[in-house]
């Protein structure tokens, strides 16, 4: 199985069977989902990040 960095599947699973899975995945997705996840308190400096 593959999934997004936003939890939606993208490819599979691969049930009762074996194989490799392929997926396009944009690589800013990733970027902007890290900073919702934000366990250190970094992310929520209004003077380093700007939200568009």
């Amino acid at each position: 199985m593959i999934v997004d960095p936003t939890g939606k599947i993208v490819a599979g699973p691969l049930i009762d069977e074996e194989g490799i899975l392929y997926a396009d995945l944009d690589p800013l997705l990733a970027i902007q989902e890290r900073q919702n996840l934000d366990i250190s308190g970094h992310y929520s400096r209004f003077d380093i990040f700007n939200k568009p």
